[in-house]
């Protein structure tokens, strides 16, 4: 009879440690299961703050490459305007050297002929 209520104490004893050891796995698993969701929430969080970022970091690029192709734009613009007055400058340059040779031709003329009058007087 003794060996029958030890057998039952030892059961009984073996039965609450198992049920201390499932409350404590139970407790464990609950408080990894916290941890896992605060590290969740911390990498949702994580993720909103650097898909904004990836947001910000696109506008500003966008406005980077518009004031680079205005820039580009006005620089093309500039390049325009200087070939225009560079050829203008060379149409110029052409007529003034145009009318010099006439003016020269002129002068010779007005010699030869004040030459003549001259020798004719």
């Amino acid at each position: 009879c003794q060996a029958m209520q030890d057998a039952r104490q030892d059961a009984e004893r073996h039965l609450q440690e198992l049920q201390l050891q499932a409350a404590k796995t139970d407790a464990e698993q609950k408080a990894e299961i916290q941890v896992l969701r605060a590290t969740a929430s911390d990498l949702r969080t994580e993720k909103t703050r650097a898909e904004s970022t990836l947001v910000s970091q696109r506008q500003a690029n966008l406005e980077v490459h518009r004031l680079v192709d205005g820039q580009r734009r006005e620089a093309e613009d500039k390049d325009r305007r200087m070939g225009r007055a560079r050829s203008l400058v060379q149409q110029w340059e052409r007529r003034c050297a145009v009318v010099s040779r006439q003016m020269q031709d002129e002068r010779k003329r007005n010699q030869e002929l004040t030459q003549e009058l001259t020798a004719a007087m």
